[in-house]
């Protein structure tokens, strides 16, 4: 949540490249199935995208529907969730 840690930094008058470095992995991930079957998980959508039609033919646009869903309840969480002022517990 790279986004989220730049307003903390922001907060405070800070920049997050002034303490660290943060560098884009490709691939940025890699899935085990077993000890011999694996997926290689891709820097961008697009590599992301063809890896999962790699698998199986139409699966790129069903993770494209799902990854807009899931944009859409990332952005809901953090506007209601993460920047919540948390003043009781109840919350």
């Amino acid at each position: 949540m790279p986004d989220v840690i730049q307003k903390l930094f922001g907060d405070f008058d800070r920049k997050v490249s002034d303490y660290y470095k943060i560098e884009e992995l490709d691939p940025g991930y890699e899935v085990y199935f077993d000890q011999m079957e694996s997926i290689k998980i891709g820097d961008t959508l697009e590599k992301i995208y063809a890896a999962f039609e790699d698998e199986e033919t139409g699966r790129a646009v069903k993770l494209e529907k799902f990854i807009k869903k899931a944009k859409d309840n990332y952005n809901i969480a953090v506007k209601d969730l993460v920047y919540w002022s948390g003043i009781s517990p109840l919350e």
